[in-house]
């Protein structure tokens, strides 16, 4: 015949008495009961208790934690960077060849992109953007400034 719920029961509370423990509401070792009577009738020296504790131990634990922080974010930070270059040197990321303007911008727009390196083509009416890496995050912000000019980007040369 199986053993009732209550039963198991019994016999846990009997080889706990076994073990020497006695029952609050955990079962305890008899020498740190008054431990937590006491704990239980004063929560402010549990709070002191703490703040003890955190005194002495949150010195190392700092150091550690911020070490691990350290190391965890330089290693983010390069694999990013190696992202980007590879992303680069696949032309992924690369902004398009070319644009041209359904609207013309003004000459400060068109000063601007001069200075940015573009190029105009009069026989096409296209601007060609500069081809060096180095500036095609500035490329990719001006061509955000730019979207109000509606422009359109060609990837492919128009030959």
């Amino acid at each position: 015949m199986p053993k009732s719920s209550a039963q198991y029961q019994r016999d846990y509370i009997a080889a706990q008495k076994a073990k020497g423990l006695k029952r609050t509401v955990l079962w305890l070792q008899p020498e740190d009961v008054n431990l937590f009577q006491t704990a239980a009738r004063q929560p402010h020296a549990l709070g002191k208790l703490r703040r003890r504790i955190r005194a002495e131990i949150e010195p190392d634990i700092r150091k550690k934690v911020e070490a691990d922080l350290t190391r965890k974010t330089q290693r983010a930070i390069l694999a990013q960077k190696r992202a980007q270059v590879r992303r680069q040197q696949a032309g992924s990321n690369r902004p398009p060849e070319l644009i041209r303007f359904a609207k013309r911008p003004p000459g400060t727009v068109r000063n601007r992109l001069k200075k940015f390196g573009w190029v105009y083509d009069l026989g096409r009416a296209v601007w060609i953007l500069p081809d060096d890496p180095a500036v095609w995050p500035d490329t990719e912000r001006l061509l955000k400034e730019l979207e109000g000019y509606e422009i359109e980007r060609l990837i492919e040369p128009l030959d």
